[in-house]
Parts: structure tokens; sequence; C-alpha cells
């Protein structure tokens, strides 16, 4: 149901597909290829800060497609990428129509990002004394 609502993107590699700071309209899985997360050596950063790697499965745009915000990081492709990619007008479309749907894809979102934030907190543990 999601994936008719949606396009199969082709990227090559060093494309950007979300920037930093600017307004993030879609959210997209990767199909197959890798992406790399990062905040770049600008807005008052002495380096750029490599974040993570997103494989196939594994989605980016998540966070500004939720809030409306501007994207919080860099996403650019590390090798050629297949990506699926929905806009926030089709997604909402469509978790409104079908509320069961809605529900195991916000919990699915909710899961994803609950991970990434326990590998946040372990990797600062590593910090401790």
């Amino acid at each position: 149901m999601i994936f008719y609502r949606g396009s199969v993107i082709q990227i090559h590699d060093g494309d950007a597909i979300i920037t930093e700071g600017q307004a993030n309209t879609a959210l997209y899985v990767v199909l197959s290829g890798e992406l790399h997360v990062s905040l770049p050596d600008r807005m008052g950063r002495v380096t750029g800060i490599s974040l993570a790697a997103r494989r196939p499965g594994e989605c980016v745009g998540e966070y500004s497609f939720l809030d409306h915000r501007p994207a919080s990081a860099s996403v650019r492709a590390n090798q050629p990428t297949e990506l699926f990619k929905i806009t926030h007008q089709a997604f909402e479309g469509l978790l409104g129509a079908h509320s069961d749907v809605a529900r195991q894809v916000y919990r699915n979102l909710l899961v994803a990002l609950v991970d990434r934030l326990r590998a946040s907190n372990a990797e600062l543990d590593l910090f401790r004394i």
C-alpha cells in the first residue's frame, strides 16, 4: 500500500539527498547501496562529524519528516544507491485514510528512533570514568 504512494529513485556515489539546515519533505528507505549521515564542516564546526551509515531496510529523513523542521544532518550516497522515496503529502494522505497502517508505521518509526537513541547513549557511556 505505501509502495504505491512513493517512488523508487537511483542516486550516484556522492549525491546528496538531504542537506543539514534545509527543508526536507520526503522520507527515504534504503533498498540497496549505502548512505552516509554526517554533520558537515560548516555552521561553526571546526570539522565535519560522521554520524552513521544507513543500509538496506533503514530510513533517513525521519526527523525533519516528522517534526517539519530543517534537516538536522546531511545525507549522501557512499555508492550507487536505490531508495524508496515518499513525500510528506503522500505519506500523510495514506495514513489519514488508513489508521491501521498509520499505527504500524508510527510504531516502526518509534522503535527505530529508540534504537538509535539507545545506541547514542551507549556511545556516550564510553566517556564515563
